[in-house]
């Protein structure tokens, strides 16, 4: 495995408790590999795109834990 795949894989295992760290992490997700639209009836998308499993599961599991 490659340097830059060991550093993802153990950034992926770090969740922070605080929410403030959470909402960071989901808005980095969000600026790098992300998009934020508007529908005509005034409803918020977000998609985010990856081809690494390890940041879906981590963008994943972000938002489990922000939304409960």
């Amino acid at each position: 495995m490659s340097f830059s795949g060991k550093v993802r894989e153990e950034l992926s295992e770090n969740i922070s408790q605080a929410r403030h760290c959470r909402i960071a992490e989901l808005a980095a997700f969000i600026g790098m590999c992300g998009t934020v639209s508007i529908d005509s009836f005034d409803r918020y998308h977000i998609k985010i795109h990856s081809e690494n499993i390890v940041v879906a599961r981590k963008v994943f599991t972000l938002l489990k834990k922000h939304l409960i």
